[in-house]
């Protein structure tokens, strides 16, 4: 299948996304399609719902893989493979809302994901908790079942991308960490002179 190049895509949520071919409500995952990261759980929260016009996209490649498209012969979801860190603000750009369903803490994904405006249903591990504010900027789950219900309220409207979501994330942003960090490194070096 041809794979469109996400780079060379337009600017804006809705072009984007209809370049992507996704004229409709799109949910996105983006990461390793493996076992620990509950993929097939999603692929099923998602199939288990039928809202016409929504679309499901895996970006990511992993042992998974195979079997999730075998899953979803048919249906509305796109597998585009690995992607390069370029083409995830132009993925982001295009998706209504990201989704991951796994025990890892503060995930990269999540939090670029509410930088580009874009909510996020999640599991409520980590300081996941601390930055998604449930039916604000996302949805915190603990089941396949309020997964499922999660995404059925994303495809129906209940939250929207918008750039006010950023300000959930603006205390994980480099401008406030890297000085807090840069202290750290300068106190363990001068720690270890001692």
């Amino acid at each position: 299948a041809h794979q469109p190049d996400l780079c060379a895509l337009p600017d804006g949520r809705l072009a984007g996304a209809h370049g992507l071919g996704l004229d409709g409500t799109a949910l996105l995952y983006a990461g390793r399609l493996e076992p620990d990261k509950h993929v097939r759980e999603i692929l099923h929260a998602f199939l288990s719902i039928a809202v016409p016009g929504a679309f499901l996209v895996f970006a990511g490649d992993g042992s998974e893989r195979h079997f999730l498209e075998s899953k979803a012969i048919g249906r509305p979801v796109r597998f585009l493979g690995s992607i390069g860190r370029d083409a995830m603000a132009v993925l982001l750009n295009a998706a209504d809302a990201a989704v991951l369903f796994s025990d890892e803490g503060l995930s990269s994904f999540a939090l670029e994901a509410l930088a580009s405006g874009v909510p996020v249903i999640a599991t409520p591990t980590g300081d996941l908790p601390d930055v998604i504010h449930h039916g604000e900027n996302g949805f915190l789950v603990s089941s396949a079942a309020e997964l499922s219900v999660a995404m059925g309220e994303v495809m129906r409207g209940a939250l929207g991308a918008h750039s006010s979501l950023s300000n959930s994330v603006k205390d994980y942003s480099w401008s406030e960490l890297g000085p807090e960090l840069l202290a750290l490194y300068q106190e363990l070096w001068n720690d270890s002179d001692t």
